[in-house]
């Protein structure tokens, strides 16, 4: 399964926020989308990806600073980034690997949307699923 094909069924809307913007604002808009991360974008640069546990890692750390505390200081640079055809293995392997929960995705060298792992667990689960019917029919028509 391509990485486009997820994007299709969940949407492509990604949520940003500005390098500048206080963590506080991360977490509002965070909580406002129901999301757990926010592309950091300048413009249309994609600085990197803050995520909901950077903001509470620095809740925990220093309670008084998120209200001027800038994202840009939590913010995550060296992300993991998907192409829209990419494959969903590829895309799972790599997030188990550098232990990330939200990978961007880039069509063109534009953000083209955002997958988390709870989309690619999801499209794994359907692709197996679509797998085990074929087979039972497969089976029970006589393997022909």
């Amino acid at each position: 399964m391509k990485i486009r094909t997820i994007l299709e069924s969940k949407g492509r809307r990604v949520r940003c926020i500005a390098p500048d913007a206080s963590v506080m604002d991360a977490i509002t808009m965070m909580a406002d989308n129901d999301i757990g991360s926010l592309m950091v974008t300048d413009g249309d640069d994609i600085v990197g990806i803050v995520s909901e546990r950077d903001c509470l890692k620095q809740l925990a750390r220093s309670p008084d600073t998120v209200n001027d505390h800038p994202v840009l200081a939590i913010t995550t640079r060296d992300i993991v980034v998907a192409g829209d055809d990419d494959n969903l293995a590829y895309v799972m392997e790599a997030m188990v690997k550098k232990g990330c929960r939200h990978v961007p995705v880039i069509h063109d060298g534009e953000l083209a949307g955002m997958i988390s792992i709870r989309d690619v667990v999801r499209a794994q689960l359907d692709e197996t699923h679509q797998e085990l019917k074929f087979l039972r029919e497969y089976i029970q028509g006589g393997g022909a």
